[in-house]
C-alpha cells in the first residue's frame, strides 16, 4: 500500500527476477560468508602454531622460543617493509651505535675511534650560539 499508493504498479525498465537479482546483489555484496569467516580463522591459527614450533626462530642464547601472542603475527609480518642487518652479525656484532648525523647541513661527531657518539659537545656549543640550530636539534631529536 504504500509502495504504490493508487494501487497501480509502475511498469519497470527490467523483469521483476533481474531487478531483484541486482537489488540482492548491492545489498549484501560487502557481507562475508561465516564459514570464510571461520576458515582464515583456522589458517591463522595455524600459522601462529607454525611460528611457534619452528625450531630456527628458536634463540639459544636466551633460551627463548618464538611466542605468537596474536592469530594475525602472520599477516603483521608480512608488512615488513625494510630490516636493517648484515645478517649474520659478524661486521657488527648485532650492536649499532650512532657515530655522525647531520642536522641543519651541519655534521657533529666524527666516524671511527672511541665507541659511542662524539659529536655531543659540538651539538651543545652550536645549541647555544644559534637558537635556529636548536630548534633544529631539538626537531631532530624527536623524530630520532
Amino acid at each position: 500500500w504504500y509502495l504504490y499508493p493508487a494501487q497501480q504498479p509502475k511498469e519497470f525498465l527490467l523483469p521483476s527476477w533481474v531487478a531483484s537479482w541486482f537489488t540482492f546483489f548491492v545489498l549484501f555484496s560487502n557481507l562475508m560468508p561465516i564459514s570464510l569467516y571461520a576458515t582464515m580463522e583456522v589458517c591463522n591459527f595455524a600459522q601462529a602454531f607454525f611460528l611457534q614450533n619452528d625450531l630456527e626462530m628458536y634463540d639459544e642464547e636466551q633460551d627463548c622460543p618464538a611466542k605468537a601472542r596474536s592469530t594475525n603475527l602472520g599477516h603483521e609480518l608480512g608488512q615488513v617493509s625494510y630490516i636493517f642487518s648484515d645478517k649474520t652479525g659478524t661486521l657488527t656484532q648485532n650492536v649499532m651505535e650512532l657515530k655522525q648525523v647531520s642536522i641543519a647541513g651541519k655534521i657533529f661527531g666524527k666516524v671511527g675511534g672511541a665507541s659511542g657518539f662524539g659529536g655531543a659537545h659540538e651539538i651543545e656549543d652550536a645549541c647555544a650560539r644559534d637558537p635556529a640550530m636548536a630548534r633544529a636539534v631539538d626537531d631532530f631529536f624527536e623524530v630520532l
